[in-house]
């Protein structure tokens, strides 16, 4: 039903069965001990799909099933290395990052990086039901990033990614030299987090003792002025509001009672 190697690896994976609900998926890997020995790392049993779509990068893949009769029932999210290390005995569905659907599927594309893929529905696949079309975007593992409907949409296509400046060889030793590096450059990134955190809290303890010496200033003064309109002068001052309470005032509440009496109507 469908066969395709993985871009950057020694394994490939094959879609075959009779009929759609008797499906399977084969993967197998070319590079066991002996290179070029074929060997079978996991048959997937009942998958409705009819295809298999390698990341860019290798490792991961996503099982898919397009069109009639499949439709978009199953959609998956596999992690081909975690699926090579499980023991035989064990299930599979442990290599599996996510299972979900996407309705009248028409394709599958992936990104450059191999970080995002997408699902859509288009014009060209499904003439009807316009209020299907559009795409989805998903990460590697299958999180559902964005979902946008877009009625008559002929084509999806990713941007083009130009070739990268760095030649072979230089790719196959950082990749070597991978560890070392990445070791190097968080411990930078921790030494920066912590010079900006400590800049941070000596920002906010002079910020502090500003306002403890303006609202000592204040108090200060209203010590010589009183204290009828302390509470409008702080708060003009310092843009801040607090309980008076808590700076060790006492007031004093009196109240008046004045009777008025109504003056009675004259006569005509």
């Amino acid at each position: 039903m469908a066969f395709d190697w993985e871009p950057k690896g020694h394994r490939f994976a094959v879609v075959h069965g009779a009929r759609p609900s008797e499906h399977a998926v084969s993967f197998y890997t070319m590079g066991g001990i002996r290179k070029g020995e074929l060997k079978l790392i996991r048959k997937l049993a009942k998958k409705e799909v009819n295809g298999v779509y390698w990341s860019p990068r290798g490792h991961h893949a996503v099982l898919a099933g397009s069109d009639q009769p499949f439709n978009g029932k199953v959609l998956e999210f596999w992690d081909v290395d975690s699926l090579e290390r499980l023991p035989q005995a064990s299930k599979p569905d442990a290599a599996c990052s996510a299972s979900t659907e996407h309705h009248m599927l028409s394709a599958v594309s992936w990104d450059a990086s191999g970080r995002y893929v997408s699902t859509y529905v288009d014009r060209y696949h499904l003439q009807g039901m316009t209020q299907e079309h559009g795409f989805r975007l998903w990460t590697f593992q299958g999180k559902l990033t964005v979902e946008k409907k877009l009625q008559n949409m002929w084509q999806f296509q990713w941007r083009p990614r130009p070739p990268t400046f760095l030649a072979e060889a230089d790719t196959r030793r950082l990749a070597k030299t991978r560890k070392t590096w990445e070791e190097k450059y968080r411990e930078q990134d921790e030494s920066e987090g912590t010079r900006i955190q400590r800049e941070e809290e000596e920002k906010k303890r002079a910020a502090t003792m500003e306002f403890m010496r303006k609202k000592a200033e204040i108090f200060n003064v209203h010590k010589e002025k009183g204290y009828d309109k302390i509470r409008t002068d702080l708060w003009t001052a310092s843009g801040a509001t607090f309980h008076l309470e808590t700076v060790g005032f006492r007031w004093k509440t009196e109240t008046v009672d004045e009777l008025i009496t109504k003056k009675p109507e004259e006569k005509l």
